[in-house]
């Protein structure tokens, strides 16, 4: 378990190296080496690639702390938005693999950086109407969604990290702004280990709580209080948000006030939303999940007989 709980101080020096060490990663197939990296000043340079789609979407993605670009999140990522979208992930690995603390004091910073990058693609046509981020990377991905120009369409914080952001809740002070509902027009939260490795409330518009939000997810095993114990579940996120981008239908929520009232069926009557979209409708949906690959139960996840 993440126990740190004082924030850290980065010189200034330091911080304009690693911001500087972040760059983007346009993959243009499955393959890991399916891709072309640019610096941040160079963003626009993808636009003139032989393999960029101007008639679709860009998503952008940040994996979350001590992750990387090749993790198999990360490809389960790349795999599920790829065929659909100009799918860019941030490679912020060297925050991302420095003391946790430090990771958390440059979350600002990277995320004005990645944004004037967002906005030169912007300002020559581009559409980026999703800025997705898992664990740490959620709180940048909100950041980068405050600070670009044009406002973002949708911010999506799949369990977004709690550890030094939510301190009336968790042990610790509160470092940096979490990511929230004022960061783009729809914030989709997925959570699977709050309390934990997770944020401890609630923080979209809309929140996805699969298996009650908490861990162990179906199929995990929390064997004691370190950090691998929790991993399988912190993970989940992304796993369950790369089946819904593939499989629209796969996860369905029902709204509900609690994980409780949920699994005694005293919501069944209760709306239903897809996991992956907005539409009109707000508030905290439930839903229960499989152990394994496909997760996703449809509306059967929804129902509790």
């Amino acid at each position: 378990m993440i126990t740190v709980s004082t924030c850290a101080h980065v010189d200034a020096q330091t911080e304009k190296e690693l911001v500087k060490s972040v760059i983007l990663r346009y993959y243009f197939g499955e393959h890991p080496s399916s891709n072309i990296e640019v610096s941040l000043q160079d963003a626009v340079r993808l636009l003139n690639h032989v393999r960029w789609q101007h008639d679709r979407e860009i998503a952008l993605y940040y994996f979350g702390y001590n992750s990387g670009p090749d993790s198999s999140s990360t490809r389960a990522m790349v795999a599920a938005y790829v065929k659909h979208a100009n799918f860019i992930v941030v490679d912020w690995s060297q925050v991302t693999n420095q003391h946790y603390a430090v990771a958390v004091a440059l979350v600002e910073a990277v995320a004005r950086a990645v944004a004037a990058a967002v906005d030169a693609l912007v300002n020559q046509g581009a559409d980026v109407s999703h800025v997705i981020g898992h664990s740490l990377g959620a709180h940048v991905a909100g950041a980068t969604a405050r600070s670009v120009h044009r406002r973002v369409q949708n911010v999506i914080a799949l369990d977004p990290a709690g550890p030094l952001f939510y301190s009336e809740a968790l042990p610790g002070e509160q470092c940096t702004a979490a990511v929230g509902l004022n960061d783009a027009r729809c914030v989709l939260a997925l959570h699977t280990c709050m309390d934990v490795l997770g944020a401890p409330v609630a923080t979209g518009h809309v929140d996805f709580f699969p298996g009650g939000g908490h861990a162990p997810q179906p199929g995990c095993r929390v064997w004691n209080t370190s950090l691998p114990s929790f991993a399988c579940s912190h993970e989940r996120a992304v796993q369950l948000w790369a089946e819904a981008v593939v499989r629209p239908s796969a996860l369905v929520g029902r709204r509900c006030g609690s994980w409780g009232d949920f699994v005694a069926g005293r919501c069944n009557a209760n709306p239903t939303a897809l996991l992956g979209k907005c539409g009109n409708l707000t508030g905290d949906f439930f839903l229960e999940t499989n152990v394994a690959a496909p997760f996703g139960r449809s509306l059967v996840g929804a129902t509790v007989s």
